[in-house]
């Protein structure tokens, strides 16, 4: 009997007749099977209980280097992106790793519960000492096994401020 790294069973899936469920056999990152049978077992199995089961979120455009800052040092009261934009220059200058990594931490494993696996993040690349695109690429591979990071630049202040 093979026995696979993860079963779930009692799914629905889309595109298939929906008064039937299905099992679904992942090998790794893979799905290795779906298929009617029940009789497949796995190190760990799950039970849909004939939700449906769906691929994982994709978040193509994101900022995980300013997650969690809402109000820090102060709040956009004009709702304006120009507001936003100083104060978070305002912001980075006050910036540590330790601190962007915790806040990181807790973003990603939120998306990760309500379904997001994948994540493009912009890393602001105007300040001078690069921690925004250095804590993000130690993020990507701290929470590799959580979820996939793609770490892009992201000149916030625009190309020519920072010489």
């Amino acid at each position: 009997m093979v026995e696979y790294d993860l079963v779930i069973k009692n799914a629905r899936i889309r595109g298939k007749p929906s008064d039937r469920v299905y099992t679904i056999a992942v090998e790794g990152k893979r799905i290795a099977k779906i298929t009617p049978e029940n009789g497949i077992h796995g190190n760990l199995e799950i039970d849909a209980k004939g939700f449906l089961v769906v691929p994982p979120f994709f978040n193509a455009h994101f900022h995980l280097d300013s997650v969690l800052t809402l109000g820090e040092p102060r709040f956009n009261e004009s709702g304006t992106l120009w507001e936003g934009i100083a104060i978070w220059a305002e912001r980075k200058q006050k910036l540590t790793m330790d601190e962007m990594l915790s806040r990181v931490e807790k973003a990603v494993k939120w998306m990760a519960v309500y379904g997001t696996l994948w994540i493009r993040t912009h890393a602001d690349t105007t300040e001078k000492t690069l921690t925004t695109v250095k804590g993000l690429v130690k993020a990507k591979e701290l929470f590799k096994d959580l979820i996939n990071i793609q770490v892009t630049a992201f000149p916030q202040d625009g190309i020519l401020t920072e010489p």
